[in-house]
Formats: structure tokens, sequence, C-alpha cells
């Protein structure tokens, strides 16, 4: 051999010590844990039939708890060879928690006119009404209620007229944003 053949493969063995991954093993930071583990890929069950019944997923208790507040207001008025005024006021509350759920809404109107200039105002719409309700839902989307109405209005001659409403009613839809039912029961 050469001493050109020889410094060759000195050269070649002292590359291969250098540039062996044993020779760096000491040196190189260790592999992640994740690059190490073996997980499998399925449990290898493939059951498609079960025994027993299927559960549906049920409902939260409070899935059907709500808590509303409606209210509005308007006004008039006008000036000129007659005059007139008007007021108008409603609001609606409703609050469910579980089983139980109450329910309130009132109403006022009140307006006064002159037919002519020269004239005092007159009252022309004078009526309240209030209404309170109370449901007890029993089993599912059956429930019974109970309700107490007052109203007044000066031009039917009512002073004062109380009414008690019971009841039974079906909730076809039955939800805390959308419900939909029809009720039986005595006026």
């Amino acid at each position: 051999m050469t001493n050109k053949g020889r410094f060759l493969t000195l050269g070649m063995l002292c590359a291969s010590v250098l540039f062996s991954p044993a020779s760096h093993a000491a040196d190189a930071a260790p592999l992640p844990d994740s690059l190490l583990k073996a997980d499998t890929a399925s449990s290898g069950a493939t059951d498609v039939a079960t025994s027993g019944f299927e559960k549906a997923e049920k409902p939260t208790p409070d899935a059907k708890d709500a808590t509303e507040l409606q209210l509005s207001a308007g006004g008039l008025a006008s000036a000129g060879n007659s005059r007139s005024i008007a007021g108008t006021g409603a609001g609606k509350f409703r609050l469910r928690r579980e089983a139980n759920q109450v329910g309130a809404a009132v109403a006022a109107n009140f307006a006064r006119a002159a037919a002519k200039k020269d004239t005092a105002l007159q009252t022309t719409v004078e009526n309240f009404q209030g209404k309170l309700r109370y449901d007890r839902f029993l089993a599912g989307s059956f429930a019974v209620f109970g309700a107490a109405s007052a109203r007044h209005d000066r031009f039917q001659g009512l002073d004062l007229r109380l009414n008690f409403d019971p009841g039974i009613e079906y909730y076809l839809v039955d939800q805390s944003n959308e419900q939909l039912w029809t009720e039986v029961g005595y006026d």
C-alpha cells in the first residue's frame, strides 16, 4: 500500500470515529418522552351491538329555567283646534325554576281630549289590568295552573272585576326560550 492509500485509510477511520453515533451519545441531548412512548392506536374492540337500552342524553334539570321581563310604554300629544293626550304602558314577567313557573302581567291606558280649543280636557280612556299566574309541572309536559286577574275600565262601567282561573295544560314545545302549549280551564 502506498503512502497515499494509507493516509486515505487512516482519514476514513478517524472520520468514522468522530462522526459515529456512539462517539456522540454522551454529548447528545436525550430525546423527548413523546418520541420514546409507544401508544396503541386502538383498543381493538369494535362492538356495535350492546346489551340493554341505549340511553338518550337527558337535559340538565335547569335546562327549562327562564327569567323574562318585557316592558313597553308610549304616549301621544296633539294640539290645535282639538287637543288630546294619551299614555299607555305594559309589562310582563315570567320566572321558571324546575317544576314551578310564575307569571305576571300589567297594562294601563289613559287618555284625555277636548274637541274644541277653549274647552277643558275630559277623560276618554281609563283602564288598568293585572294578572298573576302560577303553573306547576306535574309529569313531563303536563301541568296545572291557577290565575287571578283584576280589571278596572271606567267606560265599560267596571270599577273592579276579579277573576280566578284554574285549569290544566299540556306543553307541545317546552324549552327555556320557546313554548307552545294548549290549555283548558274555567274562566
